[in-house]
């Protein structure tokens, strides 16, 4: 857990008690129950639709050739309702939720990339968090 995330959990978890007790001469005990109750459900509510809807930079990945980025893949066709897109080096990928995948002839998929939001895109075969290899 990082200072960050250690924070959250303190502010989740002391904000609501204190907001229990400031309250209580207010509304007595229920009325301090239902505001801590309250808090409690709606800030980590509240928290998770600000952090899905900031933009994650998601884009898609340098080719493993290291010469296309961005701008230079084109979507193509869906397989099985996933999108394949292809760079101009003429690599196709399957874009399979965080997971982008090298498409061969045959049809079979070969990890490559996956999206970590917090690292970016690192290989799909990085398990680690504190995975070396960033883009």
């Amino acid at each position: 857990m990082s200072l960050i995330d250690l924070f959250f959990v303190l502010c989740w978890i002391g904000l609501p008690i204190a907001a229990g007790v400031a309250f209580y001469p207010v509304g007595g005990l229920w009325g301090a129950i239902l505001v801590g109750a309250i808090l409690f459900g709606v800030l980590p509510a509240i928290s998770r639709v600000i952090w899905f809807c900031l933009p994650s930079g998601r884009g898609k990945p340098t080719c493993p050739r290291g010469v296309c980025n961005e701008p230079d893949y084109k979507w193509i066709y869906g397989i099985g309702g996933k999108p394949v897109c292809r760079c101009k080096c003429g690599i196709k990928f399957v874009a399979d939720g965080d997971d982008f995948q090298i498409l061969s002839d045959d049809g079979s998929v070969k990890p490559f990339k996956r999206w970590d939001r917090k690292l970016g895109w690192v290989d799909a075969e990085c398990n680690d968090v504190q995975c070396p290899k960033r883009e």
